[in-house]
């Protein structure tokens, strides 16, 4: 089933233009509000969200349609199936009909009608045609649906105890607790990578079951964020010998605990990192590309909304004479959608792991 749906989608999104996605991400804000507008003129409107606020379901439909320009660009049918499917289970875990993904879907057509004008809208119309025909379909997979990073069972007891901590939250016990276990750089690999790195996949599935408030996954966060920098100065007298690397997120991602991690993990191994943070703008890293003559771009990426914002910043790297032959290396949970939209981004290499990231470096440096 799976298999066939992405080949139709795939057939589908092939022949959607640049000019229509450029024309549906233009007109975004009046398809949203033409959507929000629907819904909250249906008198079945509490029936189809549950006891879920209203600004719930607006945040769907933002998402929805920032998501779909960069289907729409990237043109890829398995992070199409992958997320929608996980919408399906997100929403329904939070008290949403299954009828209002139908009922959704049939506005979105709508608005595309009335707002899309260039190029042919009855190619994005398609899209969303298959996407109201499976229905039944993505229910089923819904029900398999699961962004949970697997947890090794040697850290099975430090990753329990973390999470309760963080998710009480008591940043005095989480600290604690850590100081308790991280002893040397060696217990900072174990921590950063095989706990630290699955509790926030499990913070972020509690948050999309509905189980805990956006407020809780900030505080789950922010206690996090807290214990790595109190640990940070075991890291600061290793020696760097390996080379310059810029080590930043996407522009406009704020998730930064992803990339931070990384960055940690590879001045352990070596590596002179020059950490960014979040929601860089692409002049400035280019800038910096250059003052720093550094070989190594690193691009972290949470949310697949953001994948535009890479494949920008990738071209606009490429684009620059000066910094053409960096070497640009991409990850982070977005990628996990699909194998090959590092590739549609324009990166030279994906990497799922500290091990992974530090081939690729070291695969360059001896060229």
């Amino acid at each position: 089933m799976c298999e066939d749906l992405i080949r139709v989608f795939s057939e589908a999104l092939e022949i959607i233009s640049e000019t229509e996605a450029n024309d549906y991400a233009h007109q975004a804000p009046a398809m949203l509000e033409y959507v929000n507008q629907c819904f909250e003129q249906r008198k079945d409107l509490l029936n189809l969200i549950g006891i879920t606020s209203v600004d719930v379901m607006h945040t769907n439909h933002a998402n929805h349609v920032e998501f779909m320009e960069v289907v729409f660009r990237v043109k890829s049918a398995v992070a199409l199936v992958n997320v929608v499917a996980w919408v399906y289970n997100s929403y329904i875990s939070r008290g949403f009909n299954s009828e209002y993904f139908v009922v959704e879907l049939q506005f979105w057509k709508e608005a595309i009608l009335k707002y899309v004008r260039l190029g042919q809208p009855g190619a994005i119309i398609r899209v969303y045609e298959i996407m109201a025909e499976n229905h039944l379909n993505f229910l089923k997979l819904s029900e398999h649906s699961d962004s949970l990073e697997p947890v090794d069972e040697r850290a099975r007891p430090q990753f329990d105890k973390f999470v309760a901590a963080i998710l009480k939250p008591s940043s005095a016990e989480a600290m604690a607790f850590a100081r308790d276990s991280i002893q040397s750089v060696d217990d900072v690999k174990f921590w950063w990578y095989k706990v630290i790195r699955p509790a926030m996949y499990e913070i972020g599935r509690l948050w999309s079951l509905g189980e805990i408030t956006v407020a809780r996954e900030h505080l789950a966060t922010s206690i996090t964020q807290r214990i790595m920098a109190a640990f940070y100065p075991m890291i600061l007298d290793l020696p760097r010998n390996k080379g310059k690397v810029i080590f930043t997120a996407s522009p406009g991602e704020l998730h930064e605990i992803g990339p931070r991690m990384m960055a940690d993990l590879l001045e352990i191994e070596g590596w002179d990192v020059l950490y960014t943070g979040a929601d860089t703008p692409a002049g400035s890293l280019i800038d910096l590309l250059k003052t720093e003559n550094a070989r190594f771009l690193c691009i972290s990426t949470t949310l697949p909304t953001n994948l535009t914002n890479t494949s920008q910043l990738v071209a606009s790297v490429r684009a620059d004479i000066q910094t053409a032959n960096v070497n640009i290396l991409v990850g982070g949970q977005a990628y996990n959608l699909d194998p090959t939209l590092w590739q549609k981004v324009g990166a030279d290499r994906y990497a799922n792991s500290t091990e992974a990231a530090v081939t690729f470096l070291e695969s360059c440096s001896d060229k």
